[in-house]
């Protein structure tokens, strides 16, 4: 026989299973498209950050190359806004103001540049929060400061007998990052975003991966009741369904705890491992109450995705079944949002597409993370009751499922069917 009839032959059994037709041709044209769907936003707003950003400036000079400072930063497209600082703090004033950056002209700044001698300006960057997109808005914001100085260059190149690394550079700037009423040198914001990824990042993948697998295993367990039967024999038994019931997701509660516990204890010694960065005043580390608020976190996402997963067992008649219906059910909701989360975050997505993006649970596993990192309780709260919604509605849904006739005869197949021989 040839080479073509075999080769036809396995393509068509391997294109008949719907998991490989689902899984490897269909899933790459929905997903991609989706991601860069929603991921277009983020792009179109990255684009244009600087047009939006707000800049207080302090001139404390009122010389021609101050005005001429603040014209180039306007034309690099930011917004500058100038103050008077008197008593007043200038943290505080970034704190409660709308603007992303400060600059601080100092006193004889064009006495400076008219002898040919670099002025240093004061430059600070407010970093509101704890995400990817928010590193790159101030990322793209002070480059767009360095622009204005490379402006200024330009405008002084036409004097004579300028040098040439005085006209690369005319201005110091001296920055500093501002978070939590704090700040840092700008020289250890890698260093601080490095520690972000370490904990703002590496948390919820972690918690991702113990919530899938738990999810995985609890559709493996009924899958394994419902090929054996034993499910059925179960059900011959004087046992109320509302037991059985009780008992499966007793069971898995129990297995939220322990992978709650577990989860908890491993970053624990993670936190106690690592350490804040030399010389730096701002870390990431989680407290006793946040450490709490973490666990509660866990424990409601590993309840609703065991949830799923029995829900995905009872649907199913196999235990294979039973695992491609759970991996079905948990990709899109776990994948979407932690790819918007490791991106640029929900606050950059149109109000339409976010509200979608909320009603999805683990959207609020990611996003309570980073609020129990920031500190910030109210948020934490509402996440959490989303979380809980969203568990007494999967508890819900296996109750109706497990009413009448319909626990042993709905099926979701998704392999082939087999001819009988």
């Amino acid at each position: 026989m040839s080479l073509t009839p075999l080769l036809s032959k396995e393509l068509r059994e391997l294109l008949s299973e719907k998991t490989i037709l689902i899984g490897v041709v269909l899933m790459p044209l929905v997903i991609f498209p989706l991601i860069g769907f929603t991921m277009a936003p983020v792009t179109m707003r990255e684009g244009d950050i600087g047009a939006r950003a707000a800049v207080l400036v302090v001139d404390q000079d009122g010389g021609k190359y101050a005005a001429l400072f603040v014209e180039a930063l306007r034309k690099t497209g930011l917004n500058p806004q100038p103050i008077q600082l008197q008593n007043d703090n200038l943290l505080q004033l970034i704190k409660n103001s709308e603007a992303s950056a400060a600059v601080i002209i100092p006193q004889g700044f064009s006495t400076q540049l008219e002898q040919k001698n670099k002025p240093t300006v004061k430059l600070f960057l407010k970093l509101a929060s704890s995400s990817v997109a928010e590193f790159e808005r101030i990322g793209a914001i002070r480059d767009r400061i360095y622009t204005a100085v490379s402006l200024m260059g330009e405008a002084l190149a036409s004097e004579e007998d300028i040098a040439v690394s005085f006209y690369k550079s005319p201005i110091n700037l001296s920055g500093e990052v501002v978070y939590r009423d704090q700040t840092i040198p700008e020289t250890d914001a890698g260093q601080l975003f490095q520690q972000f990824f370490a904990s703002t990042l590496l948390i919820p993948i972690a918690l991702i991966i113990v919530v899938t697998t738990s999810g995985t295993i609890a559709a493996t367990s009924i899958g394994l009741e419902k090929e054996a039967k034993t499910l059925e024999m179960l059900l011959t038994y004087p046992i109320a369904r509302s037991t059985i019931l009780a008992s499966k997701l007793l069971g898995s509660t129990v297995v939220a705890l322990l992978g709650t516990a577990s989860l908890m204890t491993g970053l624990i010694f993670y936190f106690s491992r690592v350490t804040a960065f030399a010389g730096m005043s701002i870390s990431f580390s989680l407290s006793p109450l946040s450490l709490v608020l973490l666990a509660v976190v866990l424990f409601f996402a590993l309840v609703t995705t065991l949830g799923l997963g029995v829900l995905a067992g009872v649907l199913a008649g196999d235990v294979r079944g039973s695992q491609q219906l759970a991996s079905l059910i948990q990709v899109p909701l776990i994948l979407l949002p932690l790819l918007l989360f490791l991106s640029g975050g929900i606050q950059s997505l149109q109000q339409p597409l976010a509200t979608i993006i909320l009603i999805i649970p683990f959207t609020h596993v990611m996003l309570a993370t980073q609020a129990i990192l920031e500190s910030s309780y109210l948020n934490i709260l509402l996440h959490i009751g989303v979380m809980v919604v969203w568990t007494v509605a999967v508890i819900g849904l296996a109750a109706f499922m497990f009413r009448g006739e319909r626990l042993l005869t709905l099926r979701v197949r998704l392999g082939r069917r087999r001819q009988a021989v």
